[in-house]
Formats: C-alpha cells, sequence, structure tokens
C-alpha cells in the first residue's frame, strides 16, 4: 500500500485526512459493479471509495432496474453524467430527488469527489427514509416494508 495526504471536498470546507491506498493488482470484480478506477489499473485507489462506487451502482440497478456491462460504455457514461436526466428518459419518474442526488454522489467518477461512508449515512435521502417526521416527495412511491421484526414505510 501507499499513504498519502488526502484532501476531501465537502460542501462546506475542504478537509484533510491520510489514507492508504491500495497498488493497483490487476482488473479484479464484475465489470457492472467495477469502479472506474479499478477498471484502469493504473494507480493506487482507495478501498473505500471503490466500496461506495460499488454502493452506487447496485443501489442504482436495484431501484432502477437498469444496469451497463461495463465501467466507460454508453450507459455507464449517461449514467455519471447526469442521472437526474437520464431516468425520465428512460420513464423512471419513482425516485424522489435526493434518492437520484446520493446514487449520483456514490457514483462520481473521481473518488476524491465521491461519498464516503459517513456522508452516505447522513446524506438526507437516508436520514429522511429513518426519520419518522419523513415527508413524501410529490413523485414518490410508497412501498410497505413489513416482516417479524420491522414495519414501516421505505419511500423511494
Amino acid at each position: 500500500y501507499v499513504e498519502e495526504e488526502a484532501t476531501r471536498f465537502t460542501e462546506s470546507t475542504p478537509r484533510q485526512k491520510r489514507r492508504r491506498l491500495l497498488l493497483p493488482q490487476g482488473v479484479v470484480g464484475k465489470l457492472p459493479y467495477m469502479s472506474p478506477e479499478t477498471y484502469r489499473n493504473a494507480e493506487p485507489f482507495d478501498g473505500f471509495a471503490i466500496d461506495m462506487w460499488t454502493t452506487g451502482t447496485t443501489l442504482f440497478f436495484l431501484l432502477s432496474g437498469a444496469k451497463y456491462e461495463q465501467p466507460f460504455d454508453p450507459i455507464f457514461e449517461a449514467m455519471t453524467r447526469d442521472l437526474a436526466g437520464l431516468l425520465p428518459h428512460w420513464g423512471i419518474a419513482y425516485l424522489s430527488p435526493q434518492c437520484i442526488d446520493m446514487m449520483q454522489r456514490l457514483m462520481t467518477i473521481d473518488p476524491r469527489h465521491r461519498l464516503t461512508l459517513e456522508e452516505a449515512l447522513s446524506h438526507p435521502w437516508l436520514r429522511d427514509v429513518a426519520s419518522p417526521q419523513h415527508q413524501e416527495h410529490p413523485q414518490a412511491q410508497q412501498r410497505q416494508i413489513s416482516d417479524n421484526s420491522t414495519s414501516g414505510w421505505l419511500v423511494v
């Protein structure tokens, strides 16, 4: 591994932290879930940022029912550039703006600008879904969740 001083840019201020970067070890993983930096296999990469990319693609696949075949194919390009414009073009109007924002920020090509785990957990989409005072977006669909241990509503 390599250590580097990394600057994360948040909406308010940049913050410094040390991080360990993994050395490229060949292209590994399933192409539809593979982060751009893994696919390129050229520079040391942040393993946590790769996990957040995969979280974003998994969320995208689950909520949209769509997927791309490999990094940098036409769907990938459209998805990473303008997800908010792409989804309505596909007839997907049931996702809230907060949901789309979270997916877009998880699937940011530059890993330095991708959401961290802490940022994702405090993102309005997750925070609002967990809130009992949640106000529904007019186009959002509610799906009731119930099993033996939990019950509630999920707004996507």
